[in-house]
């Protein structure tokens, strides 16, 4: 995140000083406000992912003003506001009917598979990553990271709500292939996810020693990159 940061800064200087605004530029004002958002700078996300969307809107590259749709979602679930989870991450999905990559596909399903849970509606989330066109058992990779994070968090609520050792098992099984494969591609924020969403289903499940120990993980993971 540092150094995700301190590059982004440098592009944004360059690119005010020269006084133009590439399309590419929409990228890196996005990289800013995400990094923002991971270390609760929320009014400073705001600002870096507007101007993306400005820029974007010029260029005729939505792809950056859907990315700050599932972000606005996020943030409002988290504040309580599902009402404006539900509006924001709609729009979301709506927009990405003219065709979107498969990374912000991903993105997308995951903010609708989170709201459906804080609704309670499993059978909704679940719908979503049946159409999704990515199976729980396809080998993960960067662009389809955030499916595979949505199925773990489908089952570490099928786990929590259920309090089975099955579930349980199941939830850690998605987990081990997740974890297994963004670290052998370090993809540490992948990694950090999958570990938080596991170790809230063992401490649900009452494993408190096993999800002290996979918290521990997530926790050296985050810690020097300022992950809040």
């Amino acid at each position: 995140l540092h150094l995700a940061f301190d590059l982004s800064s440098q592009a944004v200087d360059l690119v005010e000083q020269s006084g133009s605004l590439p399309p590419i530029s929409a990228t890196v004002y996005g990289a800013l406000g995400q990094v923002c958002y991971e270390w609760n700078r929320i009014e400073e996300a705001h600002a870096h992912l507007r101007r993306a969307v400005e820029i974007s809107t010029l260029s005729g590259y939505r792809d950056v003003e859907t990315s700050y749709r599932v972000l606005l979602s996020l943030i409002a679930e988290v504040e309580g506001d599902l009402d404006a989870a539900v509006r924001e991450i709609r729009t979301a999905a709506d927009e990405l009917r003219g065709g979107a990559p498969v990374w912000l596909r991903a993105e997308v399903a995951l903010q609708q598979v989170r709201v459906h849970l804080a609704r309670g509606d499993v059978a909704a989330a679940a719908h979503v990553l049946r159409h999704s066109g990515v199976s729980v058992d396809d080998e993960p990779v960067p662009d389809t990271d955030a499916f595979h994070l949505a199925y773990l968090r489908l089952a570490c609520h099928q786990a929590r709500g259920r309090d089975s050792q099955q579930a349980l098992d199941d939830a850690r099984a998605v987990a081990r292939r997740i974890v297994t494969s963004a670290q052998a591609g370090e993809r540490s924020a992948t990694v950090l996810r999958a570990l938080l969403l596991l170790a809230l289903a063992e401490w649900a499940c009452g494993d408190e020693e096993g999800a002290l120990q996979t918290l521990e993980r997530a926790l050296a993971l985050g810690e020097p990159e300022g992950y809040l």
